[in-house]
């Protein structure tokens, strides 16, 4: 998402946007749901010759597959819809991924149109804002802390639920996703990241090793831990 909206082409940014260079952070503003579909589209194994009219399972002469499709919307979705808060910070002082990132953002020039998945979901940004070092206090969690962000699972030693907090309901859940690549051109995983995050807008208790960060927002004080983080523990 990130370089699309800077208009980076295809493959060029995998290395680049690297946890040596960014770390990511995700918070969910909204409760999500999620919505299992089939999908009957074309089998294709064969393109053959359009131009000459010959067999081609672009015809549909190959058959159809079943394939499974996710949807995440928001648990109301006539009233809500699906929303996070991005945390992006440089891993390094002085490092000019972050500054272009940084450049990018702030002026509000996108280059390629933003989705959530494919691009008939089509999303929209608002509300960039820098924060300063001022803002950011590092912490040690030695006890319980509520983390509003994906925290990486192996930081987790312990998972508090209390339904009487006044909290509300909180729906807990664990993904694998792609943590780095290999290199520059290459779509190959080199690394994959497990996650642990709030599928509503409520944060998690826990405890967790090593540092989170503390941010002093205008409108309110949340605690985040950037996905990419774990290296730090192994």
């Amino acid at each position: 998402m990130v370089a699309g909206i800077m208009g980076l082409p295809k493959g060029s940014y995998h290395e680049a946007f690297g946890r040596k260079n960014l770390r990511f952070g995700v918070r969910v503003l909204t409760p999500l749901k999620k919505n299992f579909h089939r999908l009957n589209l074309l089998s294709i194994k064969s393109t053959g010759d359009l131009r000459k009219k010959y067999s081609s399972d672009f015809r549909g002469e190959g058959g159809r597959v079943q394939t499974p499709f996710e949807v995440v919307t928001s648990q109301n979705v006539r009233t809500d819809m699906v929303a996070y808060q991005i945390f992006i910070t440089p891993a390094n002082q002085g490092n000019q991924e972050f500054e272009k990132v940084k450049k990018s953002f702030l002026n509000q020039k996108q280059v390629y149109n933003t989705s959530l998945g494919t691009a008939n979901f089509s999303a929209r940004i608002f509300d960039c804002f820098l924060a300063d070092d001022s803002m950011i206090t590092p912490l040690e969690a030695k006890d319980f802390v509520n983390i509003h962000t994906a925290v990486p699972s192996a930081l987790v030693t312990d998972l508090e639920i209390d339904p009487g907090n006044g909290l509300g309901f909180n729906m807990i859940e664990e993904e694998l996703m792609p943590g780095e690549f290999c290199t520059n051109g290459s779509r190959k995983v080199k690394e994959m990241d497990r996650l642990l995050f709030s599928s509503s807008q409520y944060p998690l208790k826990l405890k967790v090793k090593g540092l989170f960060w503390r941010l002093d927002l205008p409108q309110e004080q949340i605690n985040v831990i950037f996905m990419d983080f774990q290296e730090m523990y192994p």
